[in-house]
């Protein structure tokens, strides 16, 4: 860690930045499991991974997160275009500083915070740490205003800004931690337009089994954390945990045997079924994950099959839904069951791909081919 040193912010955005645990002006937290980021000037959040033991880090092949974004910051023009991921970064490389927080309008001194941030450098030097740089449009992010949406982002320097110094791609054998900034923020000639979102399940991938996926918990450090350059112009708020029994469903309610006749469903084995309650910040393949395991996650399209009549997007269901979760081994040996399973596997693979999303629709295409 770096030396302090004070930075001085005087601008019309004015918020007080920082990670809160409670609400700031009355303004209530995000739900549980996400954060709210409020990013202008390049600015991005943090993230922090810490592998699993004997893992290194050419097992993993790519990062996620989930955003959504409300109508009021939708539309707001997307900074150069593009959507990014900086780093890798060390824990060296951050600086612990201060913000000192005035009012433009009036000259009044509102707040000092402490952060720690990255410097993007200068114009000349801060694209060696964009590690990812594609052109995007909220059209082609396939994103809707109140809708979450899933984004990918490839960490192997394929799709790395034209002055990407690969230097910072870690060595095949590193252990990490790796620190990676992501984000949505605002078009740099309107600096004081700021994008604000909220973003959840930010995961680095292994490249063969899903179970050894890192799902960061944030930054790491005891204050926020950015790559931005010296006007920090960000925030983060998080949300509250999951609660602990979040994550697994412990006591299982056999579920009604939903009515056969249903087009979607027919050929799905429902013998022995279970229902599960939708919480904030749930997606088919999350739930999946939960209840098959991980390495069974994107056997999802099953629960999809099961509930066609409640749930049309996998990434996009709605906190409270009752879902009719069927038992996986059973549909794995039924002929009908699978049939239905391959054909909705390859329609969602088809949506992945014009969703920029190769890698979750290769895995789909790779299941489908073995039913």
């Amino acid at each position: 860690m770096k030396k302090l040193i004070p930075l001085l912010i005087i601008t019309a955005f004015i918020v007080l930045f920082g990670c809160a645990t409670t609400g700031e002006k009355g303004e209530p937290l995000p739900p549980p499991g996400t954060e709210r980021l409020t990013l202008g000037n390049a600015a991005l959040a943090m993230y922090r991974f810490d592998l699993p033991p004997g893992q290194t880090w050419a097992n993993y092949n790519k990062i996620s997160a989930e955003y959504l974004v409300d109508e009021e910051n939708f539309g707001r023009p997307l900074r150069s275009g593009a959507i990014r991921l900086y780093g890798n970064y060390e824990e060296d490389d951050f600086i612990e500083g201060y913000d000192f927080i005035w009012d433009d309008a009036e000259g009044d001194f509102i707040a000092e915070v402490s952060l720690y941030y990255v410097s993007l450098g200068t114009d000349a030097n801060f694209a060696e740490r964009i590690i990812y740089n594609v052109s995007e449009t909220w059209e082609s992010l396939g994103a809707k205003p109140n809708e979450w949406f899933l984004y990918e982002y490839d960490i192997s320097g394929a799709k790395a800004h034209g002055q990407f110094n690969r230097v910072n791609i870690p060595n095949r054998n590193d252990r990490g931690p790796f620190y990676f900034a992501m984000g949505i923020t605002a078009q740099e000639e309107v600096r004081i337009l700021i994008i604000t979102h909220l973003i959840r399940n930010v995961t680095l991938h292994h490249a063969t089994n899903p179970a050894l996926n890192v799902v960061s918990t944030g930054s790491g450090f005891d204050l926020p954390a950015f790559a931005s350059y010296g006007p920090v112009t960000a925030k983060r708020v998080a949300g509250p945990p999951l609660p602990a029994s979040a994550p697994v469903a412990a006591t299982p309610t056999p579920a009604p045997t939903p009515t056969p006749a249903a087009a979607p469903t027919q050929g799905i084995v429902l013998e022995g079924a279970r229902n599960y309650t939708v919480q904030s910040g749930d997606t088919l393949s999350s739930i999946a994950a939960r209840i098959y395991g991980e390495s069974n996650m994107f056997y999802f399209p099953l629960i999809r099959l099961a509930n066609s009549s409640v749930v049309t997007d996998p990434d996009r269901i709605e906190p409270g839904t009752v879902l009719v979760i069927p038992n996986l081994p059973p549909n794995l040996n039924s002929d009908g069951a699978k049939a239905q399973m391959r054909a909705d596997m390859l329609n969602t693979a088809a949506r992945y791909d014009r969703q920029n999303m190769p890698q979750s629709a290769a895995e789909l295409r790779r299941l489908a081919g073995r039913l």
